[in-house]
């Protein structure tokens, strides 16, 4: 990763070192780990993994640094593009061929959110966030018995892996399950400010915080 990627992921991180320090002379716990999973769609569809850490300088703030992978965010467009260059190595059909193709993404995101008010264990949320994401196509095929995926990435005028800005905007819901803990679920869009063609893609995510 680059120093300009670097440099906004590292004032993140300052910045949630300072928060924690201040929560620390509370004796409510406002610093929390937090993993979860989903999937995307929109894209072609994916699973999500994530995990990170969470403080809360204020009541009703978040600031949260996140480290995740999108198993797919290939755009539908792209995915066309895949087929259509696939059907010049069938031959017209007479040519056992296959391939597979996903574009998975590794990312780094650091986030604010903004909760409302608790009633019955649930409080609302909505959250932002910038951060970069790696993203890098994966594509196999074989024609015959012989691998052409070199070939069939050129046809279909793939770009290469890259590490790009990506922003996050959402909202869900925080369900208390302790004083120290809570599961939260929610919804995101994500772009991607790929070279050529942003990607942009929807997730559903579900994830377990837990306060010390």
């Amino acid at each position: 990763m680059t120093r300009t990627c670097l440099t906004p992921l590292f004032s993140v991180l300052v910045l949630l070192a300072t928060a924690s320090y201040a929560a620390a002379q509370s004796d409510t716990p406002r610093t929390y780990l937090t993993a979860g999973g989903g999937m995307t769609f929109g894209s072609e569809a994916g699973g999500i993994a994530a995990a990170g850490i969470t403080v809360a300088p204020a009541p009703h703030l978040q600031i949260i640094g996140e480290f995740g992978r999108m198993s797919n965010v290939m755009p539908k467009t792209t995915s066309d593009q895949i087929n259509t260059a696939a059907e010049n190595f069938t031959e017209g059909g007479t040519v056992p061929f296959s391939f597979t193709a996903a574009m998975p993404s590794t990312y780094g995101l650091g986030s604010v959110r903004v909760t409302g008010s608790q009633h019955n264990n649930l409080a609302p949320f909505v959250d932002g966030g910038f951060g970069f994401a790696m993203v890098s196509t994966h594509l196999t095929a074989d024609q015959n018995g012989s691998d052409v995926s070199g070939q069939l990435i050129t046809a279909s005028d793939l770009t290469q892996d890259q590490t790009k800005p990506m922003m996050s905007i959402g909202g869900g819901l925080s369900i208390l399950t302790s004083k120290r803990s809570a599961v939260d679920i929610g919804y995101h869009y994500v772009r991607i400010f790929t070279d050529n063609q942003a990607i942009s893609t929807n997730g559903v995510s579900a994830g377990v915080r837990v306060g010390f």
